[in-house]
């Protein structure tokens, strides 16, 4: 019969245990302690050191918080264990060289049993007591410890600083063998990021978590703040890190931040309440794994309700804005939404606009499967739509669509507000008559003539802006759709056409723009009868028929495509018959020989609608 009996000193762990981001190779630190030994000749533990075959294992995984009793496993304990040994290894398995493994003594202030066999303590961790250096093998020890109970903090360049708590030495306590997993560092490299960290920090200053103070800008939303933000280091009351904030982070060329210290990932086991003040807020994921935007709620006035109940009851808009530092743009965050992402990311944060004080409640991970089936309902799918997209050097606006739904004035889900901006920016944004700073702007069917009328705004002084319309194949070919440009008082037809450019001017600013889609046919351009009319003594006339006022460029080719001759280059042309002289000399004035040539017309009227037209011509003397 096999006997099982504990151990003298059962090794003691605390509550909290270490978490790490999926995203950041979530670590894997495995504490493997004996606790139940078979066949023992005596009650008391022997000095030496003793091998055991049949064993029980106490094996304790940081990644999902559980411990387990593995059988069988052949060990080797030391009752007057006097050192921790381990091995530090990277997220793929492989040693760690010269990682730093310091071990803080903790003193243990209380103790308390509670029914289920779980021990509380309430600790303190005092200074390094004992240090060592990982070999090439990724394996230390730490020799010369007092009895007590120590923490251990791992570290490594480029690597995140792991901390294993509650690990017990001292007479006739069994050896502990420890391996921890220490996954590359979260770092952040030249770029505009909206940031969020899921870890509370014992010093949460910007400072003290990127370890340093000197080229950190940070800026957080602060309505009524000149601007709208509040800058680290610049302005006072900017708020220290914490789970479920949003912030903006600038990194400088040629520089990378990367979190230096330690942190204490946000506790799984209860949802992340985040209140909201009426307006935008900057609310950032507080979880190390991605958020399921469907299974976020909003809790106000003692309910709680799903964010599509509450946006029907006026409490806040149903979708959120993250940022795409690598697309330098705003993307849509919603359950349903065509063309938007349907979760949120570890480290990113988004723009929410909430219409009432209220609290955002973001469920932890594992609860997040059966509250995302529960997902909004679907906007209605429009009739047509038409995307525009602004662009300035890399700075993109692109979630930009005009259209026509049914019920679309009923139906509030087919409008987005765009989000504030951070300099520098190009953003383009709609007025509907209703509301401004639209990213959507769709409208019920209607027979007639429909203006859309939108602004494209940048602080970049003296830029290019590129306006384009990428595809006009949604928009109904009855229609006729026309961009004018207000301020220029400029028209382009857009079904010819792919882009408008126009400068900001010396400082930056406003651009007003119309798009007009009218169903009323209008006649399409045309050049027709083109004709040579002999009687110059040398050379000929040249005629030729336009549907509607143009702007023309004619030119003389040869039957094999070289140029002879620009006759007109940007000339306004009238509808009706048009002519022009050839006197039979190149651009140099040579004359040229008889024979066949082409005569080639370009035409364009205001709007953009093209044509071209060519004939052969014969040049006779």
């Amino acid at each position: 019969m096999i006997t099982w009996r504990a151990m003298c000193s059962p090794i003691q762990f605390g509550k909290t245990d270490p978490r790490r981001p999926e995203s950041a190779a979530r670590s894997l630190v495995k504490v493997v302690v004996l606790a139940l030994i078979v066949g023992l000749t005596s009650g008391a533990c022997a000095n030496a050191a003793t091998t055991v075959v049949n064993t029980a294992v106490l094996v304790y995984d940081a990644d999902d918080g559980r411990h387990t009793l593995q059988s069988n496993s052949a060990v080797t304990v030391v009752t007057q264990a006097q050192s921790i040994t381990g091995r530090v290894k990277d997220e793929l398995g492989m040693p760690v060289k010269s990682a730093r493994v310091d071990a803080k003594q903790t003193s243990r202030a209380s103790v308390v049993a509670t029914g289920t066999g779980d021990t509380t303590f309430v600790a303190s961790a005092d200074a390094v007591v004992a240090s060592a250096v990982t070999d090439a093998d990724g394996a230390y020890a730490l020799d010369g410890l007092a009895a007590g109970t120590y923490d251990l903090y791992i570290s490594a360049d480029g690597r995140i600083t792991e901390v294993v708590p509650g690990i017990a030495v001292g007479p006739d306590i069994p050896l502990v063998t420890l391996e921890t997993r220490v996954p590359a560092a979260k770092s952040w490299p030249h770029g505009l990021y909206m940031l969020a960290l899921p870890f509370g920090f014992a010093d949460a200053d910007p400072a003290a978590v990127f370890g340093r103070a000197s080229g950190l800008k940070l800026a957080r939303w602060a309505p009524g703040q000149p601007g709208g933000y509040l800058y680290y280091a610049r302005d006072s009351g900017f708020p220290p890190f914490a789970p479920g904030l949003g912030y903006w982070l600038q990194v400088g060329s040629g520089d990378v931040l990367t979190l230096q210290q330690p942190g204490t990932p946000t506790d799984e086991s209860a949802p992340r309440i985040v209140p909201l003040s009426p307006g935008w807020n900057m609310v950032g994921n507080p979880f190390p794994a991605t958020i399921e935007w469907a299974s976020v709620q909003v809790r106000a006035n003692g309910q709680t309700m799903s964010l599509d109940t509450a946006a029907r009851n006026s409490w806040i808009r149903p979708y959120g804005w993250s940022y795409n530092p690598e697309g330098r743009e705003y993307v849509l965050v919603d359950a349903s939404y065509r063309g938007a992402t349907t979760s949120l990311g570890v480290w990113q944060a988004c723009w929410v606009r909430a219409m009432i004080a209220c609290e955002l409640v973001i469920p932890p991970p594992g609860a997040q499967t059966s509250a995302a089936s529960a997902t909004r309902s679907a906007a209605p799918a429009p009739e047509w739509s038409l995307q525009l997209v602004a662009r300035v050097g890399d700075l993109r606006d692109s979630f930009n669509y005009l259209g026509v739904a049914a019920d679309a004035a009923a139906d509030s889900r087919l409008s987005l507000q765009s989000p504030p901006q951070l300099s520098p920016y190009v953003d383009l944004s709609f007025s509907d008559g209703r509301a401004a700073d639209l990213a959507t702007d769709f409208r019920s069917p209607v027979a007639g003539r429909v203006a859309w009328d939108f602004v494209v705004r940048s602080d970049l002084p003296r830029a290019q802006v590129e306006l384009t319309w990428p595809d006009l194949s949604r928009v109904p070919s009855r229609y006729r759709v026309t961009l004018i440009d207000l301020d220029a008082q400029r028209r382009q037809y857009m079904r010819t056409t792919s882009s408008y450019v126009f400068n900001t001017g010396d400082a930056g600013g406003d651009r007003h723009f119309q798009i007009e889609v009218d169903p009323t046919p209008w006649a399409r351009l045309q050049v027709g009868d083109l004709q040579q009319v002999v009687g110059r003594a040398s050379g000929m006339t040249i005629t030729y028929d336009l549907s509607s006022p143009a702007v023309v460029d004619i030119e003389v080719r040869t039957l094999a495509g070289q140029l002879v001759r620009v006759l007109a280059r940007g000339a306004s042309a009238s509808a009706g018959t048009n002519m022009i002289g050839w006197d039979g000399t190149d651009s140099s004035g040579r004359m040229m020989p008889n024979g066949p040539y082409l005569c080639a017309i370009s035409a364009m009227t205001e709007e953009g609608q093209a044509v071209k037209g060519m004939r052969t011509v014969i040049l006779t003397r």
